[in-house]
């Protein structure tokens, strides 16, 4: 299976863990990888499928994509940080320093996307790292704040690491798809796989996210 980082790192590794108790007579190997190589390991066949993150202008020809559930991404900062409060407006976002993923991740691009349409065009990007592992460590040590996807800093924010800060003006959802060749003919736990997959969220929410009551 290829994976893009949040999902490979956050959601597949409890998933595939409750799968296998399930499943024990077989085995499951994760590629990490960001959504082109992922595609790409698809396509050639390197991998049975992929579940990543798409941007809308990615080559997906030859290719079935089927949209499984929605990441959404939040804001969060130090548990000490006084440069923003428990909520933070449009305006006040464009003031803060952030921490993000290099401009050609398409992680970034989403995040950049979503923040234009809300009017946010001059942020100050003060550093850049390739793995929300890292970005996390850098909010903690008062870099400046970030957009993560929820499912990467649930943990933190459990544990009062982190903590979040509401933007109740601004929504930045991130589909997460299932992609696999046309014509992909699966044996049998492949496909019990796929389907577990694509039946673990629920609402549109991914794996392991409570619904909002």
């Amino acid at each position: 299976v290829a994976a893009s980082m949040t999902v490979a790192s956050y959601v597949l590794p409890p998933l595939f863990t409750a799968f296998r108790c399930l499943n024990p007579n077989g085995g499951i190997t994760v590629q990490v990888s960001n959504p082109q190589l992922v595609t790409a390991a698809v396509r050639d066949g390197t991998c049975d499928f992929g579940v990543c993150i798409l941007d809308p202008r990615h080559d997906v020809d030859g290719l079935n994509v089927e949209r499984l559930w929605t990441e959404r991404l939040v804001l969060v900062a130090a548990r000490d940080d006084s440069s923003v409060g428990d909520t933070a407006t449009p305006q006040e976002i464009e003031a803060l320093p952030f921490v993000s993923s290099p401009r050609n991740q398409v992680r970034r691009e989403a995040e950049e996307d979503g923040l234009h349409a809300h009017g946010i065009v001059n942020r100050r990007v003060l550093l850049e790292f390739g793995h929300p592992e890292a970005i996390k460590q850098a909010v903690r040590s008062g870099a400046g704040v970030a957009f993560v996807m929820e499912t990467s800093v649930r943990d933190e924010l459990a544990r009062g690491l982190l903590r979040r800060v509401a933007t109740p003006e601004i929504d930045l959802p991130v589909p997460v798809f299932l992609v696999h060749r046309r014509g992909k003919s699966f044996s049998g736990f492949q496909a019990r796989l796929v389907d577990f997959v694509r039946t673990a969220a629920v609402d549109d929410h991914p794996p392991g996210i409570l619904t909002p009551a």
